[in-house]
């Protein structure tokens, strides 16, 4: 929208038509509400990812015993997921390796 802004902006000054200035004027107001909308719907947006991690902050202070010993590793997206080892790390295992195709 920054690129639109320029771009009117631009013609409006090269123009001396005063119809078309009126026009391109009117084309500008419209962008800047819509920019100013977008800007709104950020900051909206800021506020609850905000409030989220206020809250996971909150949980996990208020969950953290130090009795438990679940270790628990963050995803890319700041959740909070319990550690699990990989299923052929287990000594143990019931599913048998799978023996190459041919």
């Amino acid at each position: 929208m920054t690129f639109e802004h320029q771009v009117l902006a631009k013609q409006i000054s090269n123009t001396n038509d005063r119809q078309l200035t009126r026009e391109l004027e009117l084309e500008l107001d419209t962008l800047i509400a819509k920019m100013e909308k977008k800007g709104e719907q950020i900051s909206t947006v800021r506020r609850h990812r905000a409030q989220l991690a206020e809250l996971r902050k909150r949980k996990s202070t208020k969950g953290k015993s130090g009795t438990h010993g679940s270790r628990s590793t963050s995803d890319p997206r700041g959740c909070r997921r319990p550690h699990t080892a990989h299923p052929m790390s287990v000594g143990n295992s019931p599913v048998a390796p799978r023996a190459p195709p041919g």
